[in-house]
């Protein structure tokens, strides 16, 4: 137990401040929507969800729509919103220029359609109450992340998250031979590190399970990161073979697919599948690319795309490269992390977890740095005989297995729409106020 026991406090100690940062960034990010519609002044107001076949059937209205408000510029990829019925287009400047990272709907000048209202609206034309706001959101997206440093910060974080799942573990192995005779939720107020140990327990207790979910789904998130920029770099060079063979036999052929056409023979070869997203061609050679998914449970969540290449002339045939097996486990984990609180109820209730996790770790470095005797030995012999007035009944396992159970019911459901939101919603409740009863009781 020793030995847990300094594992625990030393992993704890080189991951605390990295963690915190995670945290602390990640509540702010947890109300980005809702902020950045408030801050808006000029976003265009949102629709309700819409069927992704009913999106795509707006295309060739979308294309006209974009160039006729976009002269200059050429369409370069195009994915739909299921969540509010709009159609992202991609665009850059005829005339080149720098290129931005983009993909799907995120990064490089993005217009979007709605299909609803045939209007569009260019999201780098924005205009912000407080600039300083969305630039606040944008850094803390990027030290939630990355740390500011791109590739290199993001796995260093992996690392540090690796340890946070370390320190978790510890300090549950370490959380039953130290209760074996302290009710939960009990406070010793004989003296100011007791207290503070004990509401580090405490806190410990509530969030563990949530902290650990999200930690573990952090990592596999940047695993994700990593195999699919591989799985980017290795599928067009997959399909090279099978796409010169097509163009070798189409050779002299003039009939090219217009968007809308190319979309169709994807549809049509891939009937059990969702286009998530589509790129135009770069050249005359070059073919399209198509971005195939499983249906999700429900629109707001995250795909997996899997790459389909098809040969700008007719009649020709789709090239399908499968992401690598692992990767289709993928969606559950960042679904978890990112689209399990779409209610703003339960983004409330996020939000006090994270707090707690927070004050996991800041009594945790507090108790480290007050370690030495002098603290130690402020004792106020006064209320020690009140500390020790009542005993455990139950086992230790008990309140973990309890808050476990409530967390998991918390998070997965949600992830299924509908009634998953309200079962999510209810679980979360149950959580907050078994926490309450637990504390007030022993109080």
């Amino acid at each position: 137990m020793a030995v847990i026991y300094k594992v625990h406090r030393y992993v704890s100690l080189i991951c605390a401040l990295f963690f915190l940062l995670l945290v602390l960034t990640g509540l702010l990010l947890l109300f980005r929507h809702e902020i950045n519609a408030w801050n808006t002044t000029n976003l265009p107001a949102r629709s309700g969800p819409m069927e992704m076949d009913a999106i795509w059937s707006a295309l060739p209205a979308g294309m006209d729509a974009v160039a006729a408000s976009a002269p200059g510029k050429r369409i370069r990829a195009v994915t739909p919103d299921p969540s509010d019925g709009t159609l992202y287009f991609r665009v850059e400047n005829l005339s080149g220029g720098k290129k931005e990272r983009a993909h799907m709907r995120m990064g490089g000048e993005q217009i979007l359609y709605d299909v609803r209202s045939k209007t569009t609206f260019n999201r780098t034309k924005r205009t912000y109450r407080i600039p300083m706001l969305q630039t606040l959101l944008h850094e803390a997206h990027l030290l939630h992340v990355q740390m500011k440093m791109g590739s290199a910060g993001r796995d260093f974080l992996a690392a540090m998250c690796v340890l946070t799942l370390v320190s978790i573990l510890t300090g549950l192995w370490l959380y039953a031979p130290m209760m074996k005779t302290l009710p939960f939720g009990r406070r010793r107020s004989n003296s100011t590190r007791l207290l503070v140990s004990d509401w580090h327990k405490i806190v410990s207790v509530i969030t563990c399970a949530w902290a650990f979910l999200l930690t573990l789904s952090g990592i596999l998130i940047v695993c994700y990161a990593m195999g699919n920029a591989q799985y980017h770099r290795d599928a067009p060079r997959v399909a090279a073979s099978a796409l010169a063979k097509q163009a070798a036999i189409a050779e002299g052929a003039h009939a090219q697919c217009t968007p809308a056409e190319s979309l169709s023979i994807i549809r049509g070869n891939f009937p059990g599948k969702t286009v998530i997203s589509m790129e135009l061609p770069k050249d005359e050679s070059a073919p399209y690319v198509f971005y195939l998914a499983d249906p999700p449970a429900k629109a707001t969540n995250f795909m997996l795309g899997e790459m389909a290449f098809l040969p700008q002339t007719k009649n020709a045939v789709p090239v399908f490269v499968p992401a690598p097996f692992w990767m289709h486990f993928a969606p559950f984990f960042l679904n978890l992390h990112i689209h399990s609180h779409d209610l703003f109820a339960e983004k409330l209730v996020w939000a006090l977890l994270i707090l707690g996790t927070a004050a996991m770790t800041a009594t945790g470095a507090w108790l480290y740095a007050t370690r030495w005797r002098r603290w130690q030995n402020q004792v106020r012999p006064q209320r020690a005989l009140a500390a020790r007035a009542a005993a455990r009944k139950t086992s230790p396992w008990r309140e973990i297995i309890w808050f476990t159970a409530w967390t998991f019911l918390m998070l997965v459901p949600p992830l299924y729409g509908g009634a998953g939101d309200m079962a999510g919603l209810a679980a979360s409740l149950i959580l907050l106020f078994s926490a309450a009863y637990c504390i007030r009781n022993e109080s």
